[in-house]
């Protein structure tokens, strides 16, 4: 896994319960998600016999990834309850995070694999560590 990214001062993760005309449920206490923000292109390497250096042509195919999102652990926090619900019944909901207090928005749809406590640091408390898989990706608003 990458370096986390780490997000400014305001920033918000929300996940979107399942079921028609949800709304979005701010998690409280997100502060980093792994890898980049978006999804990312893919490399196909298209070589000959005769070569003697790959070379590399531009996929069709974008992964998504999986990213991993940590945080301050809150037990009675609606958007934390979520969250653990989601990892509990593998169903596929919509997430955004909004970059600082009144940033850009990164809309996109996941599964989470799992909704644990994260190994302590100290100073800051109990954190979470929720690992998700992302399955598509708005983009950035």
């Amino acid at each position: 896994m990458t370096e986390p990214v780490k997000f400014p001062e305001g920033s918000q993760l929300s996940i979107v319960p399942v079921g028609e005309g949800a709304e979005p449920i701010v998690v409280k206490g997100f502060d980093s998600a792994g890898g980049t923000i978006g999804t990312e292109g893919q490399l196909n390497t298209d070589t000959v016999l005769s070569d003697e250096q790959v070379q590399y042509g531009k996929s069709e195919l974008k992964d998504s990834g999986e990213r991993e999102v940590t945080g301050r652990w809150y037990a009675t926090d609606p958007g934390q309850i979520e969250m653990k619900a989601a990892s509990d019944d593998g169903i596929e909901r919509e997430f955004k995070i909004r970059i600082g207090k009144a940033g850009q928005v990164w809309t996109f749809r996941a599964v989470l694999g799992s909704f644990v406590m994260a190994e302590l640091e100290a100073g800051k408390g109990l954190r979470f560590k929720a690992k998700m898989g992302i399955n598509s990706d708005e983009g950035i608003a």
